[in-house]
């Protein structure tokens, strides 16, 4: 086999190139890494003033689990029903609830809500437990704070809210998110898997199938399944004032952690941008991610939904709701956020000029032999080959990272400037090519 990518990597010293392409690399370094935001498996919608500016469709189902963003859909499920009642959020969970575990009845819902309770997780296992069993081992395990002394992320807390709707309203906690939340909104795409699901995990170098997960075990603290424009018809209704009234959307959105390290509100992380103050909250489960934010002013609202349980969507969120309150016109240029998009490498490329004394070293001839290269798709590979003739295609595989690799004959192939250039590398040889206009 005649692979001219081995003539590259031992023609000359690759020590020769070192220093002519890390300042290459240092300059055009992205701020975003390509797997670690957003590809074909997630979708995005954005909404500036009520109107949608941007969307990105994966491929496949429309359903995702969207982990624990259900706890600002039970937060907010949870003060619907205290504001029915006339409930106070400082109230405390044993004095409306009189089987609730001794041990807890000095925790106040609002402490529920902020993750001032003490309470740590769930305990291990609870995946085969009934709700009540579940209950039983929270109230056993000592808490790890007095509560509201500090600040601890707790699911457990949110599988209490769950129980509490249930005990105040009579019904099951999905019963009532169904009718108070779902389906008055028409969020009809919005619903609760009584099955075990499975996205999409890194193994290796390479992107399969997730061990299903039983998302029904987490109850109210992350079993929701739903999709961008669902979720996004939730945060317009709760900044409209349609679910809960102004004083507890205002109370949800202020800060109630005593840590000086993170700020939390009821159900709502909050963050400080450039531009505003950033409100939503994110979620992991194995094989799925997702991010709803929203801005303080409630100008901006940004929805994240992946099948792949390595992409991290909270930062991403949080730099879109910013580009969107920059944003002038009626449509966002997401075009630097594009991430993993491998159908984008599918071209014709023209290699950038070299310096003078790589060219020197390489020599003319061959230089002209890799002056094109072509990156086609193959099945379920990719292939590259240049404009040299008689010379094979060599098979490459999309990586975690978003590159076309072969590790036998050490090749990558990483995306630039929005896929309108890439970097070939092979043992520590870094050559640019340049996408060539349609």
């Amino acid at each position: 086999m005649n692979h001219i990518l081995f003539i590259i990597a031992f023609v000359f010293p690759l020590s020769c190139l070192a220093s002519n392409y890390n300042a290459f690399e240092n300059d055009t370094l992205h701020d975003y890494e390509a797997s670690e935001r957003i590809n074909t498996y997630t979708d995005i919608i954005v909404f500036k003033n009520g109107v949608e500016v941007y969307r990105s469709n994966s491929h496949g189902s429309d359903d995702f689990a969207i982990a624990s963003v259900t706890k600002l859909i039970t937060a907010t499920s949870t003060l619907r029903i205290l504001n029915k009642n006339q409930i106070d959020v400082d109230s405390k969970v044993g004095e409306l609830w009189g089987e609730f575990p001794q041990s807890l009845k000095q925790i106040t819902i609002g402490q529920l809500f902020s993750h001032t309770s003490g309470l740590n997780d769930l305990p291990i296992g609870f995946e085969g437990m009934a709700r009540e069993e579940v209950l039983n081992a929270i109230s056993k395990e000592p808490l790890a704070f007095e509560p509201g002394e500090s600040w601890h992320y707790s699911n457990a807390g949110y599988y209490i809210l769950g129980l509490l709707i249930e005990e105040l309203s009579g019904v099951s906690w999905e019963k009532f998110v169904t009718s108070e939340i779902l389906r008055p909104l028409g969020m009809n795409d919005t619903h609760f898997s009584s099955d075990a699901l499975s996205g999409w995990t890194i193994e290796g170098h390479n992107i399969t199938r997730s061990e299903p997960f039983d998302i029904k075990s987490s109850y109210s603290a992350g079993s929701i399944v739903s999709t961008v424009d669902d979720l996004s018809i939730f945060i317009s209704a709760l900044l409209e004032g349609r679910i809960i009234p102004e004083d507890d959307f205002s109370k949800m959105t202020s800060n109630h952690s005593p840590n000086g390290f993170i700020e939390f509100g009821y159900g709502v992380n909050i963050s400080k941008s450039e531009n505003s103050v950033i409100l939503g909250h994110d979620g992991w489960l194995p094989g799925f991610t997702s991010s709803v934010k929203f801005d303080k002013d409630g100008k901006c609202v940004v929805v994240i939904l992946s099948r792949l349980d390595s992409v991290r969507p909270g930062e991403l969120s949080n730099d879109l709701i910013d580009k969107c309150l920059g944003v002038e016109t009626k449509k966002l240029n997401m075009k630097e956020h594009q991430g993993l998009s491998p159908h984008l490498f599918l071209s014709s490329y023209k290699l950038v000029p070299l310096p003078k004394e790589v060219e020197d070293i390489l020599g003319a001839e061959l230089v002209s032999q890799i002056s094109e290269m072509i990156i086609s798709k193959n099945g379920k590979s990719f292939e590259v080959s240049f404009n040299s003739e008689g010379q094979e295609p060599a098979t490459l595989k999309l990586d975690t990272s978003g590159r076309l690799i072969n590790g036998q004959l050490d090749i990558s192939i990483e995306a630039r400037e929005n896929y309108n250039y890439v970097i070939f590398k092979q043992s520590g040889l870094a050559i640019k090519y340049q996408k060539k206009a349609d």
